[in-house]
């Protein structure tokens, strides 16, 4: 596998990976992570697709913002990277705040999504926390003062299913010690300020909605209901997983994953 790393220029100035040849498929990492968290699947998928994971602002190598931040900044990010590499639409993965941020790309780029794949987050109708107070003294102030290790720690547990490899808790964990201190306090008060932006009922693409049997952040219950909303939405369950599902069990979330794309792959020269 031949992963191309790609500098987006422009401001802030972004980082993708992109490997494969064929339907655009763009993976969105979560709060607490960058690009690198969907390597398994980048290797899946590279037969079949082009893959492209990006670093979105703030994160990983990109650029931090220079200012404040708004929630869809995000959505400027797939867009820069889309034009990038020369796409019109894309398939879109995202998982916990990634999948926030590509149900907010089809809110404002219908036309360019084909469809979407929503892993352990927050529906797009209603406010992204049930205490935001609460949670932004726990996360926030846990990272203004540059304590970056006492988040990891806080986190770390919350993000882990039962049974996690080595292997996956060594990869969350230099996840969480590679973010940006004040990007990530940027990011979470974005989050905080997001009001309800999308009817989930209104959502016309194939869409995919995963949960994992032992996540603490996004439950079973929440991801069933959120599939429940959606039209022909289908609803798939990663056994012994957390809520990184993807770096936990790879095989599981990549099986679903590729049976729901190929599904749709020729949905490009349809559209």
């Amino acid at each position: 596998m031949n992963v191309e790393t790609v500098d987006i220029l422009g401001s802030p100035a972004l980082v993708a990976d992109v490997v494969g040849d064929g339907p655009v498929v763009i993976f969105v990492h979560g709060i607490g992570g960058n690009r690198s968290n969907w390597a398994d699947q980048l290797r899946s998928l590279s037969g079949n697709y082009r893959a492209v994971a990006i670093d979105l602002r703030g994160y990983g190598d990109s650029q931090d913002p220079a200012g404040s931040l708004d929630f869809f900044d995000f959505v400027e990010d797939i867009s820069r990277t889309l034009e990038f590499i020369g796409a019109k639409r894309a398939h879109l993965v995202g998982l916990s705040m990634g999948g926030l941020v590509v149900q907010a790309f089809y809110a404002r780029h219908r036309a360019r999504t084909l469809s979407l794949t929503l892993a352990a987050c927050r529906p797009g109708d209603r406010p992204v926390f049930d205490d935001p107070k609460r949670f932004a003294a726990e996360r926030i102030s846990s990272t203004a003062s540059g304590e970056a290790a006492i988040t990891v720690e806080k986190m770390l547990p919350r993000l882990l299913g039962p049974n996690p490899s080595a292997h996956a808790t060594r990869t969350i964990r230099a996840s969480l010690e590679a973010l940006h201190p004040e990007a990530y306090r940027k990011t979470m008060e974005a989050r905080l300020s997001i009001a309800p932006f999308l009817d989930m009922s209104t959502i016309d693409v194939p869409t995919l909605v995963v949960a994992a049997s032992h996540d603490a952040v996004a439950a079973t219950t929440q991801m069933r209901a959120i599939a429940d909303q959606i039209p022909g939405c289908r609803y798939e369950v990663v056994d012994d997983a957390g809520h990184l599902m993807n770096i936990e069990k790879p095989d599981e979330f990549n099986t679903v994953l590729a049976s729901f794309l190929n599904t749709h792959a020729t949905l490009e020269q349809t559209v």
